[in-house]
């Protein structure tokens, strides 16, 4: 669980962020999830690790901001796709948020709009 959500996330943001410095600045918009916050039983190792990359992007946000490289984190609840509503209950899909929501706060956190935006963690 750590080498996928954290170990992927962390070579992603340290590739990415070489190449946004270089061309003077940009956004990093990585995933957590709610549960980062939350945990709950049975799910030690994810919570685990979706914390993980929760603090990593506040962290890379202190230190990449001086090279104008924003770096925020989305903390979503479930999302709505086809394989969580083929494991969960309708009860537990009933605040499931869709895949174009949060592709949605992500380009939004990517655009110029959201330019003074660094360090936040949103949930969705």
């Amino acid at each position: 669980m750590l080498r996928l959500n954290l170990d992927s996330c962390w070579w992603s943001c340290r590739e990415g962020a070489q190449r946004i410095v270089a061309s003077g600045g940009g956004g990093i918009v990585n995933i957590s999830a709610r549960q980062a916050l939350e945990g709950g039983v049975g799910s030690a190792a994810y919570a685990v690790s979706k914390a993980a990359v929760l603090r990593l992007s506040q962290v890379l946000a202190a230190e990449l901001k001086p090279d104008k490289v924003r770096v925020n984190v989305l903390l979503p609840t479930v999302i709505d796709t086809p394989a969580n509503r083929a494991e969960r209950s309708a009860e537990a899909m009933r605040h499931a948020v869709s895949p174009e929501a949060v592709a949605k706060v992500i380009g939004w956190l990517c655009s110029e709009e959201s330019g003074a935006v660094t360090g936040a963690a949103l949930t969705v």
